[in-house]
């Protein structure tokens, strides 16, 4: 059974069955039987849902001094987040029939390769002098127009301001 620890180095089970695929969907409205191509994207998007998912998931396992959702997620960050969501892939798989299975665990291993090719390529472009000097281009040319802009229009500026404060200033100084 797949399992994963929380920051404070408490160990979760993560498994699926009938019972709490039904309380997942009744009390998160998330499907965990569903397909995994909406599944894992939408839980991958949205780490408070993937969290209430797994609270579901392992409320009973809690200890004694985790007794609800928010002393639950006070343990995660990234790194547990990550390690949760790949039990739960696990134990997708392992929920899922064979023929299904084998397909699906197919498709994660080419995910997880195109993912790590891709983030490597990423890191290189963004990492590549020439693109930050793009960048940085680009960031000067949005500063000269904006420049521009504000020193094309002083007379619109100085006008709009002496014909709406003219009259309190004249007033202020006549008065006194």
């Amino acid at each position: 059974m797949p399992s994963f620890k929380d920051k404070s180095g408490n160990e979760w089970l993560i498994a699926l069955d009938a019972i709490n695929i039904q309380a997942t969907r009744d009390k998160v409205e998330v499907d965990l039987a569903g397909q995994a191509e909406v599944l894992f994207p939408k839980l991958g998007k949205d780490p408070v849902l993937l969290l209430r998912v797994l609270w579901e998931l392992c409320r009973e396992q809690a200890a004694p001094g985790i007794t609800e959702f928010a002393v639950f997620v006070k343990g995660f960050g990234g790194d547990q987040i990550e390690a949760a969501t790949d039990c739960l892939v696990k134990a997708y798989l392992d929920f899922s029939p064979p023929s299904k299975r084998r397909l699906l665990d197919a498709q994660i291993k080419i995910d997880e390769t195109l993912r790590g090719e891709v983030i490597d390529e990423a890191i290189a472009k963004i990492q590549d002098p020439a693109l930050a000097a793009r960048i940085k281009g680009k960031l000067l040319e949005k500063l000269d127009i904006a420049l521009d802009e504000i020193l094309n229009e002083p007379e619109t500026m100085t006008q709009s301001y002496s014909a709406t404060n003219a009259p309190a200033l004249s007033e202020s100084v006549s008065g006194a």
